[in-house]
């Protein structure tokens, strides 16, 4: 049953993601269209619709109840200003490049909280760590290897390439919000905490989109874009968090973790069905596979 929720996890946020960047390009690609980030915002609150719905039907059967304590506030707070970020640099980086270069970077995040531990808590990652994280960055490396660049052509693509430089800085803000994230959810509970995460980042994203862009245009966008779109979009994230939380009844949470990075494969894939991004298709599956094996390797002996 673990495997079927992981696999039915991973195919949905995979669909959400290659959505998310198709309407996102589409609202690129016209003049009057709409941002990425007014596509955050609704594609969040179109979640917590569904969420709150389910947690509504908990609340009746007693199972959660509303977080007061000031744990969980202070930690969701925190948590959402870094999941802001971090969607904020994914869903920039879906407008200019394609969804397969984007998704191996997510795996970046483990990595990174491996080395911070190492530097900063002097906590010496084993040689099963040591491994994926080599693995990971080779991987990436691999794919952005050009023909006549040199060795240090996939170095300078990371900078100077838009696409791989906002795919990287959305990978440093999970490796520090998953600490909050935890300690939101002991202070609560999965479904509260996914209900409030969302909502928050949700408006967060609509705020940002109204400051940079002005209120009329905010407003334009509104009337460009249709709620249903959304409400589809959304559903495919609620089946994922739901598919998640609930595999995680079945196993510890660092090999949930791992199992759920197989959602870079599912991407990848989707980016050629549903986007049409043929070009490469064989290198960016290759390495979104060792990029997984990688990640596995880093939770998996960790210790």
């Amino acid at each position: 049953m673990m495997y079927i929720l992981i696999l039915v996890g991973a195919i949905s946020m995979a669909i959400w993601s290659a959505l998310n960047a198709s309407y996102i390009r589409k609202g690129v690609d016209h003049e009057t269209g709409w941002s990425s980030t007014f596509v955050l915002g609704g594609s969040f609150l179109s979640v917590s619709l569904y969420l709150l719905l389910f947690w509504i039907i908990l609340w009746m059967l007693g199972i959660v109840s509303f977080p007061l304590n000031s744990v969980f506030w202070v930690s969701l707070s925190i948590t959402v200003v870094l999941n802001i970020l971090f969607e904020f640099f994914r869903f920039r980086a879906y407008s200019v490049a394609h969804l397969g270069s984007v998704s191996p970077f997510s795996a970046i995040s483990p990595a990174l909280s491996i080395i911070s531990s190492w530097f900063i808590l002097r906590e010496v990652p084993t040689i099963g760590a040591v491994c994926g994280i080599l693995l990971i960055m080779i991987s990436i490396y691999v794919l952005h290897i050009r023909k006549g660049e040199g060795f240090f052509g996939p170095f300078r693509s990371v900078w100077t390439n838009q696409g791989s430089r906002l795919a990287f800085l959305a990978a440093i803000p999970p490796a520090l919000s998953i600490v909050f994230d935890k300690k939101a959810i002991i202070a609560s509970d999965p479904i509260s905490f996914s209900l409030c995460a969302v909502f928050f980042i949700g408006c967060g994203a609509y705020l940002i989109d109204i400051y940079s862009q002005g209120k009329e245009k905010f407003m334009e966008q509104i009337k460009l874009v249709k709620t249903k779109k959304f409400l589809q979009i959304g559903f495919f994230h609620f089946v994922t968090i739901a598919s998640f939380n609930s595999a995680l009844l079945f196993d510890v949470t660092p090999n949930i973790s791992a199992l759920r990075r197989i959602v870079i494969i599912f991407e990848v894939l989707f980016g050629y069905i549903i986007l049409k991004q043929k070009e490469d298709m064989r290198r960016r599956v290759m390495v979104s596979i060792g990029v997984v094996i990688g990640v596995m390797f880093i939770i998996l002996f960790r210790k």
